[in-house]
């Protein structure tokens, strides 16, 4: 991957039952999930909630685990509380997982997800469907499950990205990895 510089604002809301056809179990509309927010945090504050991919390892969103390039805080953008993530030259994984202490989050109940971000600085000359210049200002992915055994095991999902070039819609298909 090529040396970029990125800023980023991210607020994820993730709402199932924004759709009228979305239902609960018993029949009735889906409440949506909001899986953070975060207007519960101080300005300048880390967003605690998330984990940190470090050496592989998910780590707590801490100081210590952050390369001297990389910067993740909350602040306030017009009224609205958001994720500001600045990194150069590589990239960066904040991971909130689907278990007691994350979010319960359950496909029957809730097929759809949303999200606003805005990228302030993207990278240049980046091309997503060219595995050369496949670079992204920001990226959201959502894991449906891991397959495989041991060392091989690999995530299936999708992921979404805050494309420099592409225009919206666009699917890159890379198959299996």
């Amino acid at each position: 991957m090529r040396r970029i510089l990125q800023t980023c604002l991210i607020t994820l809301l993730a709402a199932g039952g924004l759709a009228g056809a979305t239902r609960a179990q018993n029949g009735a509309p889906a409440r949506p999930i909001v899986i953070d927010d975060f207007e519960s945090y101080e300005d300048g504050a880390l967003p605690v909630k998330w984990k940190y991919l470090h050496d592989r390892q998910l780590m707590p969103l801490e100081p210590r685990f952050m390369r001297p390039k990389e910067r993740f805080y909350v602040v306030d953008d017009g009224g609205n509380k958001v994720l500001r993530v600045y990194t150069e030259g590589e990239a960066v994984h904040l991971t909130m997982a689907n278990e007691p202490e994350g979010f319960d989050w359950d496909l029957r109940t809730h097929p759809r997800i949303r999200w606003d971000w805005r990228a302030l600085r993207l990278p240049e000359g980046a091309h997503e469907d060219d595995d050369k210049y496949n670079d992204t200002g920001a990226a959201l992915y959502v894991y449906f499950r891991i397959t495989g055994f041991a060392m091989f095991r690999r995530p299936e999902g999708i992921k979404y990205t805050y494309s420099s070039t592409l225009p919206v819609g666009t699917v890159v298909d890379y198959g299996k990895l």
